[in-house]
């Protein structure tokens, strides 16, 4: 692999993979906590307004704005957030030598192979110039259980 032969700059992509999936933890939790608030809003909201009612004697019903907005963080964290982070981490695994099986040993999940592919150039890269990249097949190859290649092809 690319790597090997430079030290220095197999530290500084690690480094950036490690600060890359740490920033998308942090966002995961960010959101867990705002989906909190949000249920505890719509929790004070409902009591609230559950003792009011209305002309024609029909609770009010704050259900409608807590889902949306509740909905909204909850398919963010678990659709947008979790495919990047769980492709920055493929992506890691990748670039370390690791093998596929041992990294995700059971999933239902099909791997989006570009998603990976597009971190792992994205993360490998140390300027735009550089014409060293892996290729999709790459990590199709990875994923199906061959060898990662030893060195990246030059475009």
């Amino acid at each position: 692999m690319l790597h090997q032969t430079n030290s220095e700059f197999f530290h500084f992509c690690v480094a950036r993979f490690r600060i890359k999936i740490g920033h998308l933890v942090q966002e995961a939790r960010m959101i867990k906590q705002a989906e909190r608030r949000a249920v505890k809003q719509w929790q004070s909201r409902r009591q609230r307004d559950s003792k009011q009612v209305l002309q024609d004697n029909l609770a009010l019903d704050c259900a409608g704005s807590m889902s949306y907005s509740q909905q909204q963080l909850w398919l963010h964290r678990t659709g947008i957030v979790r495919c990047e982070l769980r492709a920055a981490f493929l992506a890691y695994a990748m670039f370390r030598d690791k093998s596929y099986k041992s990294v995700e040993g059971k999933t239902f999940k099909p791997v989006d192979i570009r998603a990976v592919h597009r971190v792992l150039n994205s993360m490998t890269k140390r300027r735009p110039q550089d014409n060293m990249v892996y290729l999709s097949v790459d990590v199709q190859n990875w994923v199906d259980g061959a060898q990662a290649p030893l060195i990246a092809k030059a475009a």
